[in-house]
């Protein structure tokens, strides 16, 4: 039998569908899985947690990797001379958040001891969640009912700030993260409605960068 991978199914421009038993795919947008996954189960049984792969776990590749640059391991060869000190992810328990804090979790994990006990990764889940979100990989987490969260991630960062900001959810949070922002600061988005509420003179005057992250597997210029 040949390799399971993952994909999604039809590129961004939607033009193939795949009502098949065979399709033909660009091998550029497949991953394989690798066999420890699910050597122990059914492959059935996890087919589910298997698709959300490409939608979620990719575009948090995507943010991580190819936005921020942020190598995952010692040998992948990524020049990274950036300092970073803290990074706030949005809702760290579902979808795009949980992959984004389990890969900076690997990258954390390869830094030298002195720095990654300065590291600070936060998110923001329920208060039933966080334990959960811990072991995910992220350091402080805020309760997400607080009504107060830009003040209690001011408080984490003290007067340095987050270097670099995720949003995978839009609206108000956007603004919020671009105001806990440091001077030299990242801010990513997914969502195309997050941009309406962030004033780009701000990002100029303190020398911050936004991207753009389409929420799909990758985009392969044709």
């Amino acid at each position: 039998p040949g390799k399971t991978v993952v994909l999604m199914l039809g590129d961004v421009e939607g033009e193939h569908g795949y009502f098949a038993e065979y399709a033909i795919h660009d091998s550029r947008h497949l991953s394989i899985v690798p066999e420890q996954v699910y050597h122990e189960k059914d492959l059935v049984d996890i087919a589910s947690d298997l698709a959300a792969l490409p939608f979620a776990a990719f575009t948090a590749y995507q943010i991580i990797c190819n936005k921020l640059k942020l190598p995952l391991f010692n040998h992948q060869g990524i020049s990274s001379v950036k300092i970073v000190k803290n990074i706030f992810v949005n809702n760290g328990f579902v979808g795009v958040g949980a992959f984004c804090l389990q890969l900076l979790k690997l990258w954390r994990n390869q830094l030298p001891t002195e720095e990654k006990e300065q590291e600070k990764i936060i998110t923001t889940c329920a208060s039933s969640d966080i334990e959960f979100v811990k072991s995910l990989g992220a350091t402080d987490v805020i309760d997400s009912v607080d009504s107060d969260a830009q003040q209690k991630c001011k408080e984490l960062t003290g007067t340095h700030g987050v270097d670099i900001f995720i949003n995978t959810v839009g609206g108000q949070n956007a603004k919020v993260g671009l105001e806990t922002l440091t001077f030299g600061g990242e801010i990513v988005l997914t969502t195309e409605n997050a941009q309406k509420n962030l004033d780009l003179k701000t990002l100029w005057k303190k020398s911050q960068s936004l991207h753009y992250v389409l929420a799909l597997n990758h985009y392969v210029v044709k």
